[in-house]
């Protein structure tokens, strides 16, 4: 009788498991499509940006990252910084360690650039 209480167990166990793991790919898909379409309102509107950055600044940083607008104003503004520092490192620098400083040790976590 133990066996198959314990069977009955297991196999309870993993259909919750996979009910769950389901319903939270699923949220991912939700959650990715919103950042996708708060990235493309962004790109195309000054005004959807201002807009995430009086609430996204506003919010905690926790609950920030749990919020589609919040996660997609961040990307925006990385991919501004990057394009920006593509742009300048294109461009003639006036002295080679201020090129090397900003195209080169800018990108790496941690530097002083």
């Amino acid at each position: 009788m133990t066996g198959r209480y314990g069977l009955l167990r297991v196999l309870c166990v993993s259909a919750v498991f996979a009910a769950a793991n389901s319903a939270f790919a699923s949220t991912n898909d939700q959650f990715a499509s919103q950042v996708r379409a708060h990235r493309h309102a962004m790109a195309h509107s000054e005004a959807a940006v201002g807009e995430a950055a009086v609430l996204c600044t506003s919010l905690a940083p926790g609950r920030a990252m749990d919020t589609p607008v919040c996660v997609a104003w961040r990307l925006h503004l990385r991919a501004l910084s990057d394009k920006e520092r593509t742009e300048a490192c294109d461009a003639p620098e006036s002295t080679a360690i201020t090129h090397i400083r900003r195209c080169f040790l800018g990108g790496l976590a941690g530097s002083a650039a």
